[in-house]
Formats: C-alpha cells, structure tokens, sequence
C-alpha cells in the first residue's frame, strides 16, 4: 500500500482536517471540505474546517477511510486513526494500495456526541514502490507492491539481542541476521513477520502454480523476478545466512545463497524461504531450527 498522508490543521480556532457530512448532527457544529489531493507517492492531503468549535470540548477527532463506499463506523473494513495533539496539527500516514479507489471520512466527538463529515473520494495512481521510515531509527527501507500486499524490498537492519551485524565484502555495506524470536521481536510498527501463507502469496503472483506452493524443497521457475534487477523490484541479494555455530563468525555461504524467515511456526522450528545462485529460477521452502541466523523481509498490515 502507499503511504496515506493525511495533514491536520487547527489555524485560528478552525479544525482543519478530513472533510465530513453530519449525521447525527450536534447542536450549529459544522464541517466544511476545502480540498483533497494526490501528492508524490501517492500520498493524499485532505482538509476542512470545523465551525463554531468555540467553547467545545473536543473528547476525540480523526478520520475513517477505507474502499468500501458504504461507510459504517463500527465495520472493520473502515479504518480509524484518531488524532492524539493538543497543538491542533498533526500528519498522519498509512498505506495504500495503488490505482485504488479510497473514500475518507472525519469525524470530531464533543460531549454532546460524534459528527461526521461528507465522504471525500480520492484514486490513488499506479506507483507500486514506496518507503517505510522505521520510528525507531528513522532508518528508510523501500517497499513494493506484490501480490496485494505491501513487502519491504530491503532487508531490515535493526539492532535487537539474537541478530549478528556482518559487513558486506563487496559493496561494504552491513547486513543484519536475526534468530526467530529476534525476527519477531524486531518487528517494526504497523508491520508484521510474513507467514508461510503470505510468502506463497506473493509466490503465486509472480507466476508459481498452485501445486507447486505446497511442495517443498526448490520450487516453481520465477525467482528471478525477485532477485536485484529483477522485474518485481523485491531486490534479493545473496547474502548468505548464520547457523548457530558460524554466529558471529565469518558467513561462508556468502555469495551463494540466502534465507529469510516466515512467521509461521513448525513444531520447534519454523518455515523459511531460500533463494541460491545454482538455482536461481526456483525458491526454496522448508522448516529449520529457531536458532538459526536469516535475513528477514516484514510485510505492512
């Protein structure tokens, strides 16, 4: 999805923020639409005004947004981010799915009740690359658009107990391995560990057949499309992966192959994806040991 950027202005006692129509309309409270736009990547700005805010104690404001164009507040395909600001400005992001037709609707609760606003309708463009600023370093990973999901088409670098730091030989850049628990627990926000069933997802858009996602072992001819300078912009590179006796030591598969991690988990082991330089069509599914040190690519929810 591209990230939805939604910008919030209080500006001299005026609420700006997502357009609304009233329903259930509280006392002369009242919202206006100013405007709604496309930005760079797919990001959309949207504002309007709240009237007469004068002497109300606004409880909670924000907006709902989704693409069904039946709005219900208690329906979990509509989404809510709420704004939490007492300086009455706030930008706001999610993700969106490209050429996609969203409908976006703000609300402002008082103690007298909740008001809505009319819906606004945006589309976003084709763009099916984007980024993703982890909060916690503010580091930036880009992310691509696969088979209806938004993946992380870098690795996470991510400093967390269970993960070794290694140098990349060539381009001396670094390259971080993570446990199991540790590929969990390094999680960033609004992020999760793809499961087993997540991986076949994006396998089955770039052209696996359906029989060959539940095999194991090397699978399917359509890994090259994954790999850097493939078609699908998912950029996997060959930088090999830790067992539980290299960890910490130099990485001898370096160049060769390498491994990612699913969240999906296999008696006392857990399954993960492999891509190697002799099989360079196929992808590998299997189940190893927890203890073992891989790359890990996170999916947006």
């Amino acid at each position: 999805m591209k990230n939805l950027k939604i910008t919030f202005l209080f500006l001299s006692g005026l609420f700006l923020f997502l357009s609304c129509n009233n329903q259930d309309e509280i006392a002369s409270l009242e919202i206006k639409t100013t405007s709604v736009s496309i930005l760079f990547e797919n990001k959309i700005e949207c504002k309007a005004i709240l009237e007469n805010f004068s002497g109300k104690k606004v409880i909670e404001k924000g907006f709902y947004w989704s693409t069904d164009s039946l709005f219900n507040s208690d329906a979990a395909n509509w989404q809510k981010s709420d704004i939490k600001s007492d300086t009455f400005s706030i930008k706001s992001t999610k993700s969106l799915f490209p050429t996609t037709k969203y409908y976006i609707k703000s609300y402002v609760t008082t103690e007298e009740g909740t008001n809505y606003g009319n819906t606004l309708t945006i589309k976003t463009d084709s763009n099916r690359t984007s980024y993703y600023i982890d909060s916690r370093d503010n580091k930036k990973y880009k992310i691509v658009y696969i088979g209806g999901k938004w993946w992380f088409a870098e690795n996470l670098n991510f400093e967390i107990e269970g993960s070794t730091k290694q140098q990349d030989k060539n381009t001396k850049l670094y390259n971080r391995f993570y446990t199991w628990d540790a590929a969990k627990l390094a999680c960033p926000q609004d992020c999760k560990l793809p499961t087993d069933n997540d991986w076949m997802k994006l396998e089955l858009a770039i052209g696996m057949t359906s029989e060959q996602l539940i095999d194991f072992n090397w699978r399917g001819w359509k890994a090259a499309q994954l790999l850097t300078g493939g078609i699908q912009g998912f950029n996997v590179n060959y930088i090999g992966y830790l067992t539980p006796v290299s960890q910490g030591s130099t990485n001898s598969y370096f160049d060769s192959t390498c491994r990612f991690w699913t969240g999906t988990e296999n008696n006392d082991g857990a399954y993960y994806r492999a891509f190697d330089g002799l099989f360079n069509y196929s992808i590998y599914r299997s189940v190893d040991d927890k203890k073992m040190q891989y790359s890990v690519r996170y999916i947006l929810n």
